[in-house]
């Protein structure tokens, strides 16, 4: 049960990355583009958490989870790196008179949403 649960976060994850990774193709929506990336992480760190814990928390802060995580990993480096910028695009680029993300913003959350992708799939064995 564990297990299904787990990879049905894992394919949602891999849903934001297509519709972000779609959007990149046409050049459009850099703010939604990263809110993608950053709800793909998010829902990649809650599928590991569910390794350890029989539910995902309620939250958008990556760095919640991250903690969670920290109790029962060792969480590399650029994974931590990768991880917490994402934590701004959660709220910042859903309403307006916050910064936009630009394409420089868009070209670092696609590269850290794939790092993370790549250690929870490994950590997954999936």
């Amino acid at each position: 049960m564990r297990e299904k649960l787990i990879k049905s976060w894992v394919e949602k994850a891999e849903k934001d990355i297509g519709l972000a990774e779609m959007a990149m193709r046409k050049h459009k929506y850099p703010d939604l583009i990263c809110f993608h990336f950053q709800q793909a992480a998010e829902k990649f760190l809650k599928a590991l958490i569910l390794k350890f814990s029989d539910k995902a928390p309620r939250t958008h802060s990556l760095s919640y989870l991250l903690d969670l995580l920290e109790e029962h990993l060792n969480i590399p480096e650029e994974i931590q790196e990768a991880i917490l910028p994402l934590e701004d695009y959660s709220v910042a680029t859903r309403y307006p008179g916050l910064p936009e993300p630009n394409w420089t913003d868009v070209d670092f959350a696609h590269k850290a949403t794939l790092k993370i992708r790549e250690f929870i799939k490994d950590t997954l064995k999936l």
